[in-house]
């Protein structure tokens, strides 16, 4: 073990961080139960009060609350999600769910990068502001939710036909629409160094459904926000059409366009947020994400949304086998959110 002395703030802040890690909340059959009871526990040591909401049966919404000096104004909600992605088909060299500890302070389990880390210092972050006997203007909501590492958009595509050889035949022309949707994606891509894969919509055939008088193809479909959704659909409805009598597309959830959060003079959060990693030398490199479902359904409802993880130097592993933390990387996440929490949340009214 490293001989790094840490204080008993930053001890007991990554014991919680690995409690929380060896909970299995692994999508898509998932009993909250345990997540739950580990939340109401922090709630406690915090001496904060915890709700949870059941607006779907079995996905309890869980949601610690500090109130602010001044609870009339707008409140801050810190955002994570309870569930991980599926670990199966994936050859970790370690216990996904054993939350070890490397003499390196590398912590490996799912969920180190997609995010229970940030849940955790979203928390001791809240610790630690109110040990320091810091009182905050608005209030803050720190929400942890479930069912976050789903498709975006399914959409399905139903080849039916009384006989297979015609279903193939739609299948294949199907396919060659997406091909092509592809294709131009890239291109637009390549002819563009402003643009990231993260500003086009794409599209993944995920799986081919085999039933009694249809195939179906079943994309995983991340739209860009920038994208016209009815355009969208209106191009669905064609590669059907071409496809022939009994081809049509039905959806999971249909696209809609959930607005963006303008990073301009206007947006107050913005300028702060910015200011404030500034003033820490952290460059920020603005861009549209969109597989990060969670933030959609606040932009639908008209809030601003800022996505924000501080991890650095540290490989990319998000979905993938032997994904880890160092535990330097976390703590040093929690002192960045400290700062950034209470610059947000003491945002005079405007």
């Amino acid at each position: 073990m490293s001989t790094e002395k840490l204080s008993e703030a930053e001890n007991a802040a990554i014991a919680n961080f690995r409690e929380y890690l060896r909970i299995p909340s692994v999508h898509p059959n998932i009993n909250y139960d345990e997540c739950v009871s580990f939340l109401r526990r922090q709630a406690s040591t915090l001496g904060l009060p915890i709700q949870v909401y059941h607006v779907v049966e079995g996905k309890p919404i869980v949601v610690i609350t500090w109130r602010g000096s001044e609870p009339a104004l707008p409140a801050i909600l810190l955002n994570s999600h309870m569930d991980v992605f599926p670990t199966s088909n994936l050859r970790w060299q370690r216990e996904p769910f054993a939350a070890e500890m490397d003499e390196e302070g590398n912590i490996f389990a799912r969920g180190t990068q997609d995010t229970k880390a940030v849940g955790i210092q979203y928390m001791e972050a809240v610790r630690w502001i109110r040990a320091a006997g810091l009182t905050l203007r608005r209030t803050v909501h720190i929400a942890f939710t479930p069912g976050e590492s789903t498709t975006p958009l399914s959409v399905n595509i139903h080849c039916t036909s009384p006989n297979r050889k015609s279903s193939t035949e739609k299948v294949q022309i199907i396919v060659d629409h997406f091909m092509r949707f592809r294709q131009e994606q890239k291109v637009k891509l390549d002819s563009n160094p402003q643009l990231t894969p993260r500003d086009l919509t794409s599209m993944t055939l995920k799986a081919v459904k085999d039933a009694e008088s249809e195939l179906v193809l079943v994309f995983d479909v991340r739209v860009s926000p920038t994208e016209d959704c009815s355009t969208l659909e209106d191009l669905f409805s064609s590669w059907c059409e071409s496809a022939g009598p009994g081809t049509y597309v039905s959806y999971e959830d249909k696209p809609t366009n959930s607005g963006l959060t303008h990073l301009d003079t206007c947006n107050p959060w913005w300028l702060t947020f910015r200011d404030e990693c500034q003033a820490m030398n952290i460059e920020l490199n603005p861009m549209i994400c969109p597989g990060i479902t969670d933030a959609r359904h606040y932009r639908k409802v008209g809030l601003p949304a800022l996505g924000f993880s501080p991890i650095n130097n540290t490989p990319y592993l998000v979905h993938e086998a032997d994904e880890f933390l160092n535990r330097k990387i976390f703590l040093d996440g929690i002192n960045i959110y400290f700062r950034l929490i209470s610059a947000l949340a003491n945002v005079p009214a405007h």
